[in-house]
């Protein structure tokens, strides 16, 4: 299954359910060469996803076992190079 989520600043989140892997696919925007990507649970940081990685339009997660099961979780992106550029995912995922 897979869910789709937008923003004004230009970014696009796929998230491609398959198993535990999840595909993250982003549009680029006005986030600079490199940004940030965390998973948010119940509007709070959960977890870093990555402290880094390019802005190149997709990044693939392998979901750790310790991550837990539930509903109402997002993907925040964030540039590393402007701090106050980032995008919370409007909508929630349920990872199972």
């Amino acid at each position: 299954m897979n869910r789709k989520f937008c923003t004004a600043l230009g970014f696009a989140i796929l998230l491609s359910t398959a198993s535990n892997a999840q595909a993250i696919e982003l549009k680029k925007g006005d986030a600079g060469k490199y940004v940030k990507l965390e998973l948010y649970r119940n509007a709070k940081r959960y977890r870093t996803i990555t402290k880094k990685t390019r802005n190149d339009g997709a990044f693939k997660w392998k979901i750790p076992a310790s991550v837990l099961t539930g509903d109402k979780y997002q993907i925040r992106v964030t540039s590393t190079s402007i701090k106050k550029r980032y995008y919370l995912s409007d909508g929630f995922f349920t990872i199972k």
